[in-house]
């Protein structure tokens, strides 16, 4: 594969990386950094001369792992705080139904990332970017059962938050 066949496809799948890499996070700050660090590491096997069969299968499983890198690291967790202050602000601009749903959104978001990280990775493939379970279970390395396991139990406990929060 050439550096221009990979660039193409890598274009290609970028906007999709980007909002997993978002879900997966919780915030947008090193969004970049992630993707980027990605892109590297996929340019590195491709020339080390690793056969990757399937390309997207491969990059959204870098891309996961390398947010849940991210994630322990000790300067996320603080930049989340932050970012949280900034959405208040925003806000308190807005009109009250604005405010609700931005409440709601925030309350939901604030459930995806109690989740586990399987059952987080699972909903954000399956419910936000339409992939099918078969996809999830190569993009995640486990059998179509346990995604859907995955899948049943982290909706259901969502569900059991956000309808004892109301």
């Amino acid at each position: 594969m050439t550096e221009n066949d990979f660039a193409k496809k890598i274009v290609r799948m970028t906007a999709r990386l980007r909002l997993f890499a978002l879900k997966m996070m919780g915030d947008d700050i090193y969004v970049d950094d992630v993707l980027q660090n990605v892109f590297l590491k996929t340019w590195q096997h491709i020339m080390s001369g690793e056969n990757i069969f399937n390309l997207e299968a491969f990059v959204m499983r870098t891309v996961r792992n390398e947010c849940l890198d991210w994630k322990k690291n000790f300067h996320a967790k603080h930049v989340i705080a932050t970012d949280d202050l900034s959405k208040s602000d925003r806000a308190e601009s807005s009109t009250e139904k604005n405010i609700q749903e931005k409440d709601m959104v925030q309350i939901l978001n604030e459930y995806m990332m109690e989740l586990s990280e399987n059952q987080r990775c699972a909903i954000v493939l399956k419910d936000y970017m339409g992939y099918e379970t078969k996809e999830i279970a190569v993009i995640m390395g486990m059998s179509e059962e346990a995604v859907r396991q995955l899948l049943s139990r982290g909706r259901k406990e969502l569900r059991t938050k956000f309808t004892s929060q109301n």
